[in-house]
């Protein structure tokens, strides 16, 4: 693996601009780097690629590593006791602070709306679990039906808790202990050329002398290009600020400030307590003896 624009992942798309729906602001794609077996939410964060453009995207990754229990109180990417806080993990997907977020928005509309949402996982063991509330027909939950306006205004109004950061197991989402960060670099240029644009289409089989298809090749097609700024790896490392092999040489050399006190003198009160006053018992017992006789 080499770092720069030539050894990274190019790719060209067409997003047929003529199947959106007039409603839609914008044309592109919404690109989100994340770590293997991390489930992605776009709708978190992202970068824009736009169409009619060529859009260039280095990253740079670290590496994150939190202290576990007493240290601290993330949790391990793939943890089975802590499964209402991950229903992503029903279908593959490891720990992380998002996915702990988006599990407790169904858990909530699982106990105000008594439906799981078709937009989060239902692991309807977990939620049972967690919520203490049980289903009412076979242990099954049901999806949502939106169609219904009771159901879609209660989704709604819990869906606004979220945004407004009022629902409660929000703030019981730690973070996960291992994590890898992307920060990302982003440049971009009108793409494709007139010329280019010509061949681009006729490579999707259109006729490049239509003058709307040449309209829509200039405003349906983009260009990406992702690959690593460098290959240099950053690593944050939690440490425990104090271990028993520190605490055990700051209490020596305390004792050794305040008192004077070294193994020497531990050696020396020993030897007092052991053959001093040991052969001074003896000695007094001997000669006790002695006396009775």
């Amino acid at each position: 693996m080499r770092a720069g624009p030539g050894n990274g992942l190019s790719m060209e798309f067409d997003v047929q601009l003529y199947e959106y729906l007039p409603s839609t602001t914008a044309s592109g794609l919404k690109v989100l780097i994340h770590d293997n077996g991390e489930v992605p939410f776009p709708e978190d964060g992202g970068i824009m690629a736009g169409t009619g453009a060529a859009t260039s995207i280095a990253i740079k990754k670290t590496r994150i590593k939190r202290l576990a229990s007493p240290y601290g109180d993330c949790i391990a990417k793939v943890d089975v006791n802590n499964k209402d806080k991950n229903l992503f993990a029903e279908i593959g997907f490891a720990y992380s602070l998002n996915a702990c977020q988006k599990s407790c928005v169904q858990k909530h509309i699982y106990i105000s709306c008594q439906c799981c949402s078709i937009n989060f996982p239902c692991n309807e063991d977990a939620l049972q679990l967690s919520t203490g509330i049980v289903a009412k027909e076979d242990n099954t939950i049901p999806i949502c039906d939106t169609t219904d306006g009771k159901t879609f205004f209660c989704i709604q109004d819990i869906e606004e808790e979220f945004r407004d950061n009022k629902l409660d197991c929000i703030k019981n989402c730690p973070p996960a202990c291992e994590k890898s960060s992307f920060s990302t670099t982003v440049s971009s240029a009108p793409w494709p050329t007139r010329d280019y644009r010509q061949t681009l289409l006729r490579q999707h089989g259109l006729d490049q002398n239509v003058t709307h298809l040449l309209e829509t090749g200039e405003r349906s097609f983009l260009k990406l290009e992702i690959y690593f700024d460098n290959l240099i790896l950053d690593k944050i490392v939690g440490q425990p600020a104090f271990t028993w092999n520190k605490l055990l040489s700051d209490i020596g050399g305390q004792l050794g400030l305040l008192l004077g006190f070294s193994i020497l003198t531990a050696v020396e009160i020993l030897e007092l307590v052991v053959v001093d006053l040991g052969l001074g018992i003896g000695l007094r017992s001997l000669w006790r003896r002695q006396i009775q006789k």
